[in-house]
């Protein structure tokens, strides 16, 4: 059988980018922040915006909105316009610079403004559970020498999803049907989106699921159509899915079998920074 492995081999992409080592799952603002916490109308400062892909697959970026702020009373130039349809590679990460002026203010006062860093990206979730598919006889006699848990891959997303299935499957006859959850956790923080991000789209994904050729999905089991099977997410967070699949004997024998479920949709991570603005004092 092919090694599971091989269904996670991501192209490499260059780009003036920097490699390092994350922690959390997907594309992530690492860093939103003002050169000045407080700064004098008409002042000069700029917010440094860095964007980390912490997990295993290419992040294209669909947009960097500043929310919070009139983005135009502040604006001077920007160099994150130009990231928009930018694929990062896996365990890379990229700055862009927003240059500011800040607004006037009336005299005697100041005010605290919170813009908001919102990025909206393109990700993909795989993974792939084994099982033993093999007649009684054969499925007993390795049991005898060995037990036979089931091995799990998964790419490191912001949407995890967990495969199970009974282990090892036994043919007493021709096939057999058994069945198999599949468990969808939003571990980003994030908003997820199916296709396009729009609040129509919001807290759905839409799963595919492929086997070896030995298993298949059991008539309308999954309820998937020819592009897969939409759910919607629990509170934006978690959803679980039963389906029944159907063994049947291997040309090559008893031995391992793939189940794979995988995903691709649109996420929405957002960070907050504060600027104060207030008058400068003149003698």
């Amino acid at each position: 059988m092919r090694n599971i492995a091989l269904l996670f081999l991501l192209a490499a992409v260059s780009g003036c980018v920097g490699q390092t080592d994350f922690g959390s799952p997907g594309l992530s603002i690492a860093s939103f922040k003002s050169d000045l916490e407080t700064a004098y109308a008409g002042e000069e400062l700029s917010i440094e915006l860095r964007l980390d892909n912490s997990g295993d697959v290419p992040a294209k970026i669909d947009s960097i909105e500043i929310l919070g702020i009139k983005l135009e009373d502040w604006l001077v130039s920007s160099t994150c316009d130009s990231l928009k349809g930018f694929m990062l590679p896996p365990k890379n990460f990229i700055n862009c610079v927003y240059k500011l002026q800040a607004p006037d203010v009336p005299e005697g006062l100041k005010g605290t403004y919170r813009p908001k860093a919102r990025v909206t990206y393109e990700y993909r979730t795989i993974s792939a559970t084994s099982i033993f598919i093999g007649p009684s006889a054969d499925i007993r006699r390795i049991d005898d020498i060995k037990s036979l848990p089931s091995k799990k891959e998964t790419t490191l997303s912001p949407v995890a999803i967990d495969v199970e299935a009974r282990n090892p499957i036994r043919l007493s006859q021709g096939s057999v049907s058994f069945p198999v959850a599949i468990k969808i956790i939003n571990r980003g923080g994030g908003v997820i989106c199916n296709g396009p991000c729009n609040p129509g789209t919001w807290h759905k994904i839409t799963l595919r699921i492929t086997s070896s050729s030995n298993v298949r999905v059991e008539g309308e089991s999954c309820g998937q159509d020819a592009s897969g099977r939409i759910l919607t997410l629990y509170k934006g967070q978690e959803n679980e899915l039963i389906c029944s699949l159907i063994a049947t004997p291997s040309a090559s024998g008893t031995g391992e079998s793939l189940i794979i479920v995988e995903s691709d949709y649109g996420y929405i991570t957002e960070r907050e920074t504060a600027i104060t603005v207030s008058k400068r004092a003149f003698a």
